[in-house]
């Protein structure tokens, strides 16, 4: 049978609840005593002129990036002047992390998240964010970069709309291609669409786009020990001559590259991959390397077998404005010297007497100077080893400037002021 409390166990007990019970108020009115603080912090009037130096150096350093938790527990923008205030009152604000997320054609969001947003924190694949099990809620403050032409996770590759529905912050467009650019996919503007590739003549999308060169995203997909010789022309690459010949390795082929290679076969031997025969066309030869496949690879294959080239055929599949790929670099990459087709607008990156610009409305002049370097060593070793390969000192921060270590870091900031993205 259990004894009956004593008085003294009694008034124990009650004491305990009581201090228990004082603890409490004691805890409600501090944290009632915090919120009147920061309220009476947002409620205060305009800063006055009379400001020490430190205030004024909070509210100009703190901006508009700056999130605050709001009551509901999503993030919201917080005003800078209410900001700077609360520093001003020694209350902490903490930022919210502002993340990146990518989707579609892999390799150009890689490149804008390890150089334009290279302070925000990876999120990963908007596909692998859907799957996973614990994840961070998506906030206006984060930044979708889609890489176009292929399939963004469940989204599907056509859809704007179906984006700003699903992803509450910013959405970068990277194009690579000639075609498919964001007016055809959305007609009127948004405050949350970009687009960065070719140039977009439409009026009403020049504050959102910005013309990138897809020929600066393969430069920034490269390894840095296969960037340097485009910051340094002595470490530029030179071939073997293994082959006194032209290289055409190709698996698109365009009538024109086809036509452009049977006339210059009349001057040099070509070599031809499977991709694009060459069978009944003389002086040319059939490359049968048993790694010839690395030529219909993707970009930064072909570059290992230019290195044996004297000459390299890289035209692109069309000319268009903004429009200059990856095949000139693998050229310049493997040594040889480049045979190019596109749009002039290759002039104002690489020197004019670097390559050989091959007009396919009026090839002569080309096949002329062709033959001048096939006949002569000493034109040949000289636009071989031409020095500086660049069009002029600001080539690199005008056009190559993607990341911080490189211009500067002009053509990062370019971009994120397009997109009102400011550092934190």
């Amino acid at each position: 049978m259990m004894e009956a409390p004593t008085s003294s166990s009694r008034r124990r007990r009650t004491a305990n609840a009581l201090l228990i019970l004082a603890w409490i108020c004691l805890s409600l009115w501090l944290t009632e005593l915090s919120v009147a603080l920061v309220r009476s912090v947002y409620q205060t009037p305009a800063c006055s002129h009379d400001h020490d130096d430190t205030a004024s150096a909070v509210e100009r350093t703190i901006h508009t990036t700056t999130y605050l938790r709001n009551d509901t527990g999503t993030s919201t923008a917080a005003d800078p002047l209410v900001v700077s205030r609360l520093a001003h009152a020694n209350v902490t604000v903490i930022p919210i992390r502002r993340r990146i997320y990518t989707c579609g054609y892999e390799e150009p969001p890689k490149v804008a998240a390890n150089t334009i947003f290279s302070d925000f924190e990876h999120g990963g694949g908007l596909h692998t964010w859907l799957y996973k099990k614990i994840r961070e809620p998506l906030q206006p403050q984060d930044v979708l970069v889609y890489g176009m032409h292929k399939k963004c996770g469940w989204i599907g590759k056509k859809s704007s709309t179906e984006l700003l529905k699903n992803f509450p912050g910013k959405i970068l467009y990277m194009n690579g291609e000639s075609w498919g650019n964001i007016q055809d996919w959305s007609p009127t503007t948004n405050e949350r669409l970009y687009q960065l590739g070719p140039y977009i003549e439409q009026q009403v999308w020049q504050q959102h786009t910005m013309q990138l060169y897809f020929l600066v995203m393969a430069f920034f997909m490269l390894p840095e020990e296969k960037q340097q010789w485009i910051l340094d022309p002595a470490l530029k690459p030179h071939n073997t001559g293994r082959h006194n010949a032209v290289a055409y390795f190709t698996s698109n082929c365009v009538p024109f590259r086809q036509e452009a290679a049977t006339a210059i076969a009349k001057v040099i031997p070509v070599h031809y991959t499977r991709g694009c025969p060459l069978e009944e066309v003389e002086n040319t030869v059939k490359h049968t390397r048993k790694d010839d496949q690395d030529a219909n690879g993707g970009p930064f294959t072909n570059d290992a077998l230019f290195h044996n080239y004297t000459f390299c055929l890289v035209m692109e599949n069309k000319n268009y404005p903004g429009y200059i790929t990856e095949k000139i670099l693998n050229a310049f990459l493997g040594g040889c010297i480049p045979i190019y087709y596109g749009t002039t607008e290759i002039f104002d990156i690489f020197h004019k007497d670097s390559f050989v610009f091959y007009d396919i409305d009026n090839p002569q002049p080309a096949l002329q100077q062709l033959a001048r370097l096939q006949s002569s060593q000493r034109a040949y070793r000289r636009m071989l080893h031409k020095s500086p390969i660049l069009a002029s000192p600001s080539v690199i921060e005008e056009y190559f400037s993607l990341s911080d270590d490189i211009g500067g870091g002009k053509l990062k900031q370019r971009i994120r002021d397009m997109m009102d993205i400011r550092d934190d």
